[in-house]
Parts: C-alpha cells; sequence; structure tokens
C-alpha cells in the first residue's frame, strides 16, 4: 500500500509519545531496566527526525569512509522516503552493518593534534536514534549529579551558577584532568555499564559493533578495544554514561574520607569553631568598644589613646582567620563538564592529597583511566586561582575592616569568607587574541591585517561579533562585571587600528568620521561597535532573565521533560523542517509523480552560496 508523505507524517509523532512515556518511567524509577528499545530505533518516525536534525548541520554532507562504495548507502543529496524505509528494514531485521569510521586529525593549541571521526551519513541516521534513546533513559540518572557537559539544558552557565551557590568557605580545590578521556573508554567496561540499565541484547548488539567497526586510517581499517570517536553523535551521551560511574564513586570516595574526619574533630572540638586567638582579640576590642563610647558621652581626653589601641587591636584581628578550620565541618562541592573536573573544600591540602590517590587508584581500577598527574593540582586558592572552562577561581584574602562611626561610638565590621571569586581567564584570552593577531607580544591593540582589504562595515560588523561574544559567554558567571572592561578596551582600538589602515589614515580621523563608536552606513547597512555602557546594560538586562531560568532549572531535582526554555525544546518533540516537507508534499517538477514510501522522489541538499567575509564568533576567534 502506498502511503504519501502526508499521511507519514501524521503518524510519525507517535514514536515520541512513547519516548515520553520512557523517560517518564526512568525518572520515577531510575534503578529501571529498559527492553525492547529497537521497535523505537527502527520507527521510521525515529530515523525521519534524525534526518531532519543531521541537515541542518554544516557537515551534513560531508563525505564519510572510502571503503563504502560498495554499499547502496544513504547520502543527504538525493534522499527519498524509500531508502529511510530499506535502512528501517535493516535495522528491524539485523542486516544493518556500520561502516568503518574514517579519521582526520584537526589542529589543537600546543601545535598538538586532536583525532576526529567521520562518519557515513547513514551511519549518522542511526547513531542520532541511538542518542535519543539512551538520553530517554539516561538523562533522569544525570540529574542527580553535578555533570553539566553535553546535555539538555545545562551548560557551562549552569555550572558556574552552581559552583556559586556551593562556593562559601571553599580554600582549596582538586583540578582534575583524565589522560586522553575519549581515546581510553573501554568497550568491554561501556557494555558491562550500559547493561545495568539495557535489557535489549539487540540495541545493545548495535552499540557494540558501532563502537568496534574500525577505523579507516590511509586507506587501511584498524581496530581498537577502547576509544569512543570524536565526532560521533553518540559519543557525548556514551562519555557521559561512562563517567557517570566516576561521579558517583567522587561522592562515595569524599563522604567516606570526611565522614572518619569529622567524627574525629566532633569528638575533640568545643562547641564553638571560632580561633582562639581571634575569639580573644574579639572579646578585647569589644571591651576597648564600650569604654570609647562611655567616654565619648563624657567628651574625655583619654579619647585619642583608646581609639589609637583599638585600631592596632582591629589590625591584629584582621590578621587572624575567624573560623579554626581544624574545627569545622569538612565540606565538599563537585562538578564535571565533560572531561573536565574541579573539587572545591574547606579541608587542607593533607585531606585533598588523601582524596586525589583515593581517585586516581579507584579511576585506573574501575574505568582503566588515568589521571594526568601533571595537570591534576591541589591548589590553594587563596594563593592561587584555578581554571575551569575559561574562567579563573580564586578565594580573595585581602578582606577589608569597615569601620562605621556613629555619634556613641565606633564599630568595626569584618567581610566574612564568601568563597571563591569567578572572573574570566585573562591569559588564556589574551593567548588567544596574540595568536590571532588582535594583540600582539607586549598585549596591546594592533591592527587587524587580514580585515584591512574588508568594506568598513565588515570591519565593523567583525568586532562587534567578537565583543558580544566575549560579554555573552562571560557577563553572566563572573563576579565583577567590570574586569571586562580591559578585553572592551582592546577589542574596540584594534577595531579603530585596522579602520584606520584600511583609510590609510589615524585613529584621530577615523573617530571624526565616524564617531567614538564607529557608526557606517552603506545603503540600508547601519553598523556600530557599541559602547561600553550599552553592552554592561544589555547584557545586565539578559542576565537577569537568564538567571531566572537557570534558577528555575538548578532548583528541580529533575528537569521536566515538557518545560521549554531557549536553552532547548523538548527533546521529544517531533521537528520537521518546513522546507524539505514542502518539497516533498510537492509533485516532481519533471513526471507530476507523487513522494510515496514505493517511489524514488528524491529531495537533494544544496549548500546555500553565502557571503563569508562575515562569519560567526567562533570563527573568527
Amino acid at each position: 500500500m502506498k502511503e504519501t508523505y502526508k499521511e507519514y507524517k501524521k503518524r510519525r509523532g507517535t514514536i515520541f509519545d512513547k519516548l515520553k512515556k520512557l523517560y517518564e518511567l526512568n525518572k520515577e524509577n531510575t534503578n529501571k531496566s529498559n527492553d525492547n528499545l529497537m521497535k523505537f530505533l527502527y520507527d521510521e518516525g525515529m530515523l525521519w527526525n534524525a534526518v531532519e536534525k543531521l541537515k541542518k548541520n554544516k557537515g551534513a554532507a560531508t563525505f564519510g569512509p572510502t571503503n563504502n562504495k560498495d554499499r547502496k548507502s544513504i547520502e543527504i543529496d538525493g534522499l527519498n522516503l524509500g531508502q529511510i524505509k530499506r535502512l528501517s528494514e535493516e535495522l528491524r531485521e539485523e542486516t544493518f552493518k556500520w561502516s568503518p569510521t574514517r579519521r582526520i586529525e584537526v589542529p589543537k593549541k600546543n601545535n598538538k593534534r586532536r583525532p576526529l571521526g567521520i562518519f557515513s551519513f547513514e551511519d549518522r541516521i542511526v547513531q542520532e536514534g541511538i542518542r535519543t534513546i539512551l538520553n530517554a533513559i539516561y538523562e533522569p540518572t544525570f540529574s542527580g549529579n553535578n555533570n553539566h557537559g553535553f546535555r539538555p539544558r545545562l551548560s557551562s552557565e549552569t555550572a558556574l551558577e552552581l559552583l556559586k551557590r556551593n562556593r562559601k568557605g571553599k580554600t582549596h580545590a582538586i583540578e582534575g584532568d583524565i589522560k586522553k578521556a575519549y581515546e581510553g573508554i573501554n568497550h568491554n567496561i561501556l557494555m558491562k555499564i550500559l547493561k545495568k540499565k539495557i535489557n535489549d541484547k539487540k540495541f545493545l548488539r548495535i552499540i557494540e559493533e558501532g563502537l568496534k567497526c574500525g577505523i579507516e586510517k590511509n586507506r587501511k581499517i584498524y581496530n581498537s578495544i577502547t576509544v569512543v570517536p570524536q565526532g560521533s553523535i553518540c559519543s557525548p551521551i556514551l562519555f557521559n554514561i561512562y563517567m557517570n560511574e566516576f561521579d558517583e564513586a567522587i561522592k562515595t570516595i569524599i563522604e567516606e574520607i570526611f565522614t572518619r574526619l569529622n567524627e574525629s574533630r566532633d569528638s575533640r572540638k568545643s562547641s564553638s569553631t571560632m580561633n582562639k586567638e581571634y575569639k580573644i582579640l574579639k572579646s578585647r576590642s569589644d571591651e576597648m568598644n564600650k569604654k570609647i563610647r562611655e567616654r565619648l558621652k563624657q567628651e574625655s581626653p583619654f579619647i585619642k589613646t583608646l581609639l589609637k589601641s583599638h585600631k592596632k587591636i582591629r589590625w591584629k584581628l584582621k590578621r587572624k582567620k575567624a573560623i579554626d578550620y581544624g574545627k569545622r565541618t569538612l565540606e565538599y562541592f563537585y562538578l564535571r563538564y565533560a572531561d573536565d573536573w574541579i573539587i572545591i573544600t574547606n579541608g587542607n591540602v593533607r585531606v585533598c592529597e588523601e582524596i586525589k590517590i583515593r581517585i586516581s587508584t579507584w579511576i585506573k581500577e574501575e574505568l582503566k583511566l588515568e589521571l594526568e598527574q601533571s595537570k591534576t593540582r591541589i591548589t590553594n586558592m587563596e594563593k592561587d586561582p584555578i581554571k575551569f572552562l575559561g574562567f579563573s577561581i580564586m578565594t580573595p584574602i585581602n578582606t577589608r575592616i569597615g569601620t562605621i562611626e556613629k555619634k556613641i561610638g565606633i564599630r568595626t565590621t569584618r567581610r566574612t569568607n564568601l568563597g571563591p571569586r569567578i572572573g574570566p581567564d585573562y591569559e588564556r584570552i589574551i593567548e588567544r587574541l596574540i595568536e590571532r593577531k588582535f594583540v600582539n607580544e607586549k598585549r596591546q591593540p594592533i591592527q587587524v591585517s587580514r580585515m584591512v582589504d574588508y568594506k568598513p562595515f565588515e570591519i565593523v560588523t567583525q568586532f562587534n561579533l567578537i565583543i558580544r561574544g566575549l560579554f555573552g559567554y562571560y557577563y553572566q558567571s563572573i563576579d565583577q562585571k567590570s574586569r571586562l572592561n580591559r578585553l572592551y578596551y582592546l577589542i574596540k582600538y584594534s577595531c579603530y587600528k585596522t579602520l584606520a589602515a584600511r583609510y590609510k589614515s589615524s585613529i584621530r580621523k577615523v573617530i571624526s568620521r565616524h564617531g567614538p563608536n564607529m557608526e557606517i552606513r552603506e545603503k540600508k547597512i547601519q553598523v556600530n561597535f557599541p559602547s561600553y555602557g550599552k553592552l554592561m546594560s544589555e547584557f545586565g538586562k539578559r542576565t537577569i532573565k537568564r538567571w531566572k531560568e537557570i534558577d528555575r532549572l538548578l532548583t528541580k531535582s529533575v528537569l521536566k521533560i515538557d518545560e521549554k526554555t531557549h536553552l532547548e525544546l523538548d527533546p521529544f518533540s517531533p521537528k520537521i523542517n518546513l522546507r524539505t516537507g514542502y518539497k516533498l508534499e510537492k509533485q516532481c517538477l519533471v513526471c507530476g509523480a507523487e513522494a510515496t514510501s514505493n517511489n524514488r522522489l528524491e529531495t537533494h541538499h544544496v549548500n546555500e552560496i553565502k557571503n563569508k567575509t562575515v562569519r560567526g564568533f567562533s570563527e573568527i576567534m
């Protein structure tokens, strides 16, 4: 029986209702054993939804392995309903075969190269289906821990907001780095982990075959028992499933250590955790403050002597810690984003050393991974900052003493330890600006030679994207917003100098011609470089709105699947590309045939020719 695209489109939503149900069942019971999952994977609605998602990707038309020419593989260009039907039948009958992964190496900093897997379009369709199913099963499990990488609605912003909420009193940190994290994933261990929640042998088999399909390098096929290829659609979710064991182990290890140490502290600590020396000085200061108030009422001539003595005591107080950390209950906070992780605690270096040794032993024995010892550091955040996701995190120690003068006396106030403060990682940003030739080795703005031949409005547009990209990433999460001032200056003056080189004139003449914000009009196009005040105001308003969204997410123990924010729409809603749908509903312009599952009416993926002068932030930087 022939089925038109319109009829097909009506029934395709059913599979996503079932996926929602699967999600809800796993949310209610995180230990649920899931079976009969292949029916989701070979459903044509699932496969076509994967196509719609993949078509939006710039690399959709990238060629897969070269050793796949003898097989009738689906490609994005020339796609038809019959091909999707054939793929569905292959998955149902277990005749589907993965193609080897074509491996290329892309450059990264420090003159190193990162391996990247390139897959056939047909394999990517199946990978997207697997990812959607695994996401429904494991997302409720992930929601209970502090993993924010490659998850719906979570990002670096939510990670740092959670860090802010748990930072008070923390002085030491363990910065973690895993050696060759993606390349070290053991397939056998990963499959054992998957079997804990998945009881469908066919579904597990297709995942295992995908992991062991081989790697094509220089037209030769190599097999490996490790590696989850970067570039695979499934690799982020599979990596998170693997590392979820690590997340749970961190919690168990630290709580075991802290329970033992806290019990030991409880047996010898007094009712107060205040430092003894600080307590004595505080008592003397309070007593002297009382005398000062009395003398002020009497207008005594000895008031100056008392004030001088009181000042000395205040400065001694400033140099003493109010809390005796040997008596305080130990606390910690753990956070992971992909393969980067940190632990912050109010424990000392010896406590951190014990945690690090236990973690290093566990990950080597249980997951067959190793910590990069040179990069896994223990840091006293009162002395040195830690670096995480492009941010610099440090606990300030210059706690000022404020003096409040009143008619009846003087009261001193002391700022408590609010924990680590978050700021931009200047070193990393400046290195990038030097690498991209916006700044010279002396860290001064320079003209960008590669942009000198651009039209003036294109130059300003490029720099506009850069400054907005920097503000967009850092403004939400840093504590002191004014720390972006220096970056604003560097980008703006680099723009001035690039325009000056374009006109073969000076910065003074550029400002005279276009104004301090470089307003440029060309036909219907008007661009300018935003003022610092405008950016602060714009991103300030955006931050308030964004913070409310993040707060709503972080205050829920488990994310609701039907909640929609601009972070990510419902992952189980059928998404139909209107342009593609419209074409398949039309008749063929040549023969007048209508698209059905039995004929070969095709859609073609045509890359739009664009003006590549003006690009996005990530391309420029």
